[in-house]
Formats: C-alpha cells, structure tokens, sequence
C-alpha cells in the first residue's frame, strides 16, 4: 500500500471519478454521497480530510489506520478533520 499514496494516485483517480460525475452525468456536485470497503474507507477519509466534500460517506469494515502504519500520517488527525465536514455511517468488521 505505501507504494500507492494519496497523492498524486488515489487523489486523481477521485478527482477524475467526481468529474466524470459532474460534467458527464449532470449529478450535483453537492449531492455525492461515497462509500469505501476496507482501504476505500481510507482513501474516503483522506479525501475528506484533504478537502474535497461529499454529502456523506459510509464504510464497511474500516482500515484508517493505513494512514499512520503505511503512511506514517496522523489517523485521528485525518478522521477528525473529515468528521467535521459529513456525516459518516461506520460499519466495522472483526477479523
């Protein structure tokens, strides 16, 4: 995983996908909800974190803590940042 960082990959591929979204389809921008499974729960908070909005966000079985074990980011920084901006339905999982 820490061969993929958020930026430059991960941040342009959800730019690319809430453009497409946008200009393509004729979604309102402040109307995209996302949901991440495992590792997209990270790249949701990351995102969110780091300034793109959506209207809410789910996660099924959580990884977050990519960010300080792959990263060596802040995970609770980065999940209070994005917990101020959306609402978010967190489904965890035990494995």
């Amino acid at each position: 995983l820490a061969s993929v960082p958020y930026r430059p990959n991960v941040e342009t591929d959800i730019e690319a996908c809430l453009e497409y979204l946008v200009d393509a389809k004729g979604v309102d921008r402040d109307k995209i909800g996302v949901h991440g499974f495992c590792w997209g729960a990270w790249a949701i908070a990351k995102a969110s974190s780091s300034g793109l909005r959506f209207k809410a966000a789910v996660w099924a079985h959580p990884s977050t803590g990519i960010e300080r074990r792959a990263f060596g980011g802040d995970e609770e920084a980065m999940i209070h940042n994005m917990a101020i901006s959306l609402p978010v339905l967190v489904m965890p999982g035990s494995n």
